[in-house]
C-alpha cells in the first residue's frame, strides 16, 4: 500500500501541478527511471489497471491529449479543468488501492519493483513468490474432486486447532489406556515390572531412531495428512493390543473362579481328606505337568507371555508414529498460522484439551476394570481382591472408533492455511522493501517448497547444534520429562499397594485430579501470558519457581503413606527364620497346622488385621453375599485379638484391611498441585521451544526434541521398574517361573518412585536458570520482529545499516 500511494504522489506531482506545455516531455517519461526532482529512485508498481490510468495522463507538445479526444480538439497546454480531472482521477485510483490491496493480492501479469540503495532494482513477482512459498493450491480445503466452495471456509486455524486437540485426546487416550490397564495385563500374564517397563519404550524406541527423519520429511510435506496417516496405523494398534485377549482368552483365572469359596478352605482336621483333596485341586494349577516342564525348558518366558510381549511391544510401536507426527508437524502447522502474541493461548488450548485424552484413558481404563475378564461369566470375587482381572482390553474398541473422526479432518486440511499465507506473503514484501540480500536471508528461513533430501537436513542439525537457546531447552526438558515418566506409568500401582485402593478406583481418582490440574495449569498460564504478555525475563523467572513447587510436591507425596501393618502368614510363605516371640509363636504354629498353600488371598479380622488368606486365618466355612464373602470358624484369630468380645464373634471378610488411613486424600489434594506445576511448566517450554529456532529448522528442532525425550522415556521406566521389583517381597511363580509381584515393601516403593523425579526437576532447574541468563536471546513475543516487519533479528539489521553506510 505504502510503495502504489508513493506512485499516486509521484504522478500527482508530475501531470497535476506542473505546467504540461513546459520543456518536459511527458511521452519521453520512463516510470523506471529515477525522479529529476530527487536523488532518491522511483518505487512503482506495474499493473493493468495502472497502465490504464497512465495511458489516461499521457501528453505532449502537440499532440493529443486522451481526454480531449471527444471535444475533437488539441490542447498543447492544459487548463484547469484538465488538470482538476486530473487530480480526480488519481484521487479516486488512490481510494481503489486503500480499498482492493488485501483482496487483491499479485497476480500473473502483475509485478512488485523494489530499489535499494547498492543493490539496483529487485522485481517480486507472483512467480517468485510462489517459487518461495509454493501454489497456491497448498491453502485449498479437500482432497480430489472435494474441493467444494464451503470446504474452504474451513481453511482456519481454528479448525485445525478442533481436528489437532481431538487428535491430542485420542493419541493421549490411547497411551493413557495402555499405562492404566498395565497392572492387570501383569497379573493377567503373570509379568514384572521391569517386563512392563520394556513394553513401555517401545513407543519411544520408534521415535528414537526415526523421529528425526519423519519430522523432516512430514514437516516439508503435508503435514495434516501424514498426521491422518499416523491417526491410521494407531487404530490398528488397538488391534494389536486386544489381540493377545483373542489368542489366550482370560486363562487360570476363568478356572479357578470356577471352585467355590468353601473348596479354598481347609478345616483344622487334617483326618478330613475330602477338604484336604478339594483344597489341592482348587490350587492346581491348570497347566499340566508336561506343559510346565516343556514351558521351563524353552526359557525365562513362556510361550504365552513371549507373544503377549512382542504384539503389545509392536502396538506401541505404532502408537509411537502418531505421537512423534503429533508432538512435530502438528505443533508447527498451528504455530505458522497463528501471531506470536496469541500463540501462548492456542498452545494452552491445545494442551488443555489434549489433557481430556489421558483422563479419559483413566476413566476408561477404570470403567473396564470393574468389569470382570470375561465380561460373559459371573463371578463372585470383588473388584477389591488382589486376584480381580478387569477386562483390559475391552476399551481398545471403543479407542478406535474414536480415531476415524480425527483422522478424517486431517485428511481434509489444506498442506498450508490461508493464514500462513498471508503472514508469510506480508513478511516477505516488508523484506523485499528492505533489499535483496534482507529478501534471500528471509527467504532462506521459510521452509523450503521442493522435495527434502538427506543431503539438506545436515545444515540443519548442524544451524541446531551451534543454538546454544535450543539445546539448553532440550536439556531441561530430558531431565523434567524422564523424571516423571516414570511417577505417571507406575502410580497406579504405587496407588494400589501404598493406600490398598483398587486399579479402578485408583485411576478414577487420578483422572479427576489431573483434569482440574491440568485444565488450571494450561489455560491459566497461557491465557494469563497472552493478556499481560510479560517481559521473557520474569516469563523464566516463573519457571523457576514452578520448578521449586514442583520439588516440594514430590517431596510432600514421598513423606504421606499409611502403616497397615504386617500381613500375618506371610512369614509362613517366605520361610522366616527369624520368627518373633510369643504370642505370635503361637500363630505361627496354628497357620502351620493347617498346610496352607501359596495362593494370596488375604482376608481382614475385625477391620485392622490381615491375614495372608482365609486357610491362615484358620476358618473352615463361608458364605457370600452381594459378592462380599465372610468366613467363620476361624481358628487362629484368637492369637491376635486381644478384644474378647471381638474373640468370640469375629468379622473376617475377604480382601485385604483399608480402614483407619486418610492417607490416600492428602495424597490427591497434593497430586492437583503436581499436575498443575507439570502442566504450566510445558505451557512455557513450550513456547520457548518454538522462539529459539527459524521456520525451517522448526520440524527437524522437534524431531530432535522427540529422540531425546523418548531416548529418556525409554531409559527411565526400565531404571525404575527394576528398582521397584527390588522392593517386592512376595512374587507369584509358575512353573517355577517368577511371574508379577504380589506384595510390595511399601517403604522402599515410594522411595524408589519419587527419589529419580526429585532428583531429575532439580537438574532441569538448573537448566533453567541459564535460560533466564541467556534471556535476551529469546524473543518470547515477537517484540523484536515486529521492530523489524518480522524479517531479522536486531543484530542482523545493525550489520545491514553499516555496511551501507
Amino acid at each position: 500500500v505504502e510503495l502504489q500511494l508513493l506512485l499516486v504522489s509521484e504522478v500527482r506531482s508530475r501531470t497535476c501541478v506542473s505546467d504540461m506545455s513546459n520543456n518536459d516531455d511527458y511521452s519521453s517519461y520512463d516510470p523506471n527511471s529515477s525522479s529529476p526532482e530527487t536523488d532518491d529512485p522511483t518505487i512503482v508498481l506495474h499493473s493493468d489497471s495502472l497502465e490504464v490510468q497512465m495511458s489516461i495522463l499521457e501528453g505532449d507538445n502537440g499532440h493529443t491529449h486522451r481526454d480531449d479526444k471527444s471535444n475533437g480538439t488539441e490542447k498543447g497546454d492544459p487548463d484547469d479543468a484538465q488538470s482538476e480531472e486530473c487530480k480526480n482521477l488519481l484521487n479516486q485510483y488512490e481510494k481503489e488501492i486503500s480499498e482492493k490491496w488485501e483482496a487483491e493480492p499479485l497476480t500473473k501479469s502483475s509485478q512488485e519493483k523494489f530499489d535499494h540503495p547498492g543493490e539496483g532494482s529487485f522485481y517480486l513477482t507472483k512467480e517468485v513468490e510462489e517459487e518461495v512459498l509454493g501454489p497456491e493450491t497448498y491453502t485449498l480445503c479437500g482432497i480430489g474432486i472435494l474441493r467444494n466452495g464451503w470446504l474452504q471456509k474451513l481453511a482456519r486455524p481454528e479448525v485445525y486447532l478442533l481436528a489437532f486437540s481431538i487428535t491430542g485426546i485420542t493419541q493421549g487416550m490411547n497411551f493413557s489406556y495402555a499405562g492404566g490397564t498395565m497392572t492387570t495385563i501383569q497379573r493377567r500374564f503373570g509379568l514384572s515390572s521391569k517386563t512392563s517397563g520394556f513394553i513401555t519404550i517401545g513407543n519411544d524406541l520408534f521415535e528414537i531412531f526415526l523421529s528425526v527423519y519423519i519430522a523432516y520429511f512430514a514437516g516439508n510435506g503435508h503435514r495434516p495428512r501424514w498426521i491422518a496417516a499416523g491417526i491410521l496405523l494407531a487404530i490398528i494398534s488397538c488391534f494389536i493390543f486386544i489381540s493377545p485377549h483373542w489368542l489366550f482368552g482370560a486363562g487360570d483365572f476363568v478356572e479357578l473362579e470356577k471352585k467355590s469359596a468353601t473348596d479354598l478352605i481347609i478345616g483344622i482336621n487334617q483326618t478330613d481328606t475330602r477338604k484336604a483333596d478339594i483344597w489341592q485341586d482348587g490350587c492346581k494349577s491348570t497347566i499340566s505337568e508336561d506343559q510346565c516342564v516343556e514351558e521351563v525348558n524353552s526359557g525365562s518366558f513362556s510361550n504365552e507371555q513371549y507373544a503377549v510381549i512382542i504384539l503389545q511391544f509392536l502396538a506401541m510401536v505404532l502408537l509411537g508414529l502418531v505421537t512423534s507426527l503429533y508432538y512435530s508437524v502438528g505443533y508447527s502447522y498451528l504455530d505458522d498460522a497463528v501471531p506470536k502474541n496469541k500463540i501462548p493461548l492456542y498452545f494452552s488450548v491445545a494442551g488443555t484439551l489434549r489433557i481430556f485424552g489421558p483422563v479419559s484413558g483413566l476413566a476408561l481404563s477404570s470403567w473396564s476394570l470393574r468389569k470382570w475378564i470375561d465380561p460373559t461369566a459371573s463371578t463372585s470375587i470383588s473388584p477389591k481382591s488382589p486376584n480381580w482381572v478387569g477386562a483390559w482390553w475391552l476399551g481398545y474398541w471403543i479407542i478406535a472408533a474414536s480415531m476415524v473422526v480425527p483422522m478424517c479432518m486431517m485428511m481434509m486440511m489444506p498442506r498450508q492455511l490461508p493464514s500462513t499465507r498471508k503472514r508469510q506473503t506480508d513478511k516477505l514484501r516488508a523484506a523485499a522493501k528492505q533489499g535483496h540480500k534482507v529478501y534471500e536471508e528471509y527467504a532462506k528461513q521459510l521452509r523450503p517448497t521442493h522435495a527434502p533430501t538427506f543431503k539438506d537436513m545436515l545444515p540443519g542439525l548442524k544451524r541446531l547444534s551451534k543454538n546454544r537457546i535450543f539445546v539448553c531447552i532440550i536439556m531441561n526438558q530430558f531431565f523434567f520429562w524422564g523424571s516423571i515418566v516414570g511417577v505417571f506409568i507406575f502410580s497406579t500401582k504405587y496407588v494400589e499397594n501404598q493406600f490398598r485402593v483398587s486399579a479402578a478406583d485408583a485411576n478414577q481418582y487420578t483422572a479427576v485430579i489431573s483434569l482440574l490440574a491440568s485444565v488450571t495449569g494450561f489455560l491459566g498460564t497461557g491465557s494469563f501470558l497472552s493478556w499481560f504478555q510479560p517481559k521473557t525475563k520474569a516469563v523464566l523467572i516463573s519457571t523457576l519457581i514452578i520448578s521449586i513447587g514442583l520439588i516440594v510436591s514430590y517431596l510432600s507425596q514421598f513423606l504421606v503413606n499409611c502403616n497397615w501393618g504386617e500381613i500375618y502368614g506371610l512369614e509362613n510363605i517366605l520361610d522366616n527364620d527369624n520368627l518373633k516371640t510369643s504370642p505370635q509363636t503361637s500363630l505361627q504354629k496354628c497357620m502351620s497346622d493347617c498346610n496352607c498353600g501359596d495362593q494370596f488371598m488375604p482376608v481382614c479380622v475385625s477391620h485392622n488385621y490381615t491375614y495372608y488368606s482365609a486357610c491362615h486365618a484358620g476358618c473352615t466355612s463361608s458364605t457370600t453375599f452381594n459378592k462380599i464373602t465372610e468366613y467363620s470358624n476361624c481358628s487362629c484369630v484368637e492369637h491376635i485379638i486381644e478384644d474378647t468380645n471381638k474373640i468370640s464373634h469375629p468379622v473376617v471378610q475377604e480382601g485385604l484391611c483399608d480402614e483407619g488411613c486418610n492417607g490416600f486424600y492428602i495424597y490427591l489434594v497434593i497430586s492437583f498441585f503436581n499436575q498443575f506445576f507439570i502442566a504450566a511448566n510445558r505451557a512455557i517450554a513450550n513456547i520457548i521451544f518454538f522462539r529459539s529456532v527459524n521456520e525451517r529448522d522448526k520440524d527437524l528442532a522437534l524431531g530432535l526434541l522427540n529422540v531425546i525425550l523418548s531416548f529418556s522415556f525409554t531409559v527411565c521406566p526400565t531404571i525404575i521398574g527394576t528398582l521397584i521389583d527390588q522392593s517386592c517381597e512376595l512374587w507369584k511363580e509358575s512353573c517355577g517361573r517368577r511371574g508379577h509381584c504380589i506384595i510390595y515393601n511399601n517403604n522402599t516403593f515410594r522411595f524408589f518412585l519419587y527419589g529419580l523425579p526429585i532428583v531429575g526437576v532439580t537438574l532441569g532447574f538448573f537448566m533453567e536458570l541459564l535460560l533466564l541468563r541467556w534471556s535476551d536471546d529469546i524473543d518470547f513475543f515477537g517484540e523484536k520482529e515486529k521492530e523489524l516487519l518480522g524479517i531479522m533479528s536486531l543484530k542482523d539489521k545493525k550489520d545491514i545499516d553499516e555496511k551501507e553506510k
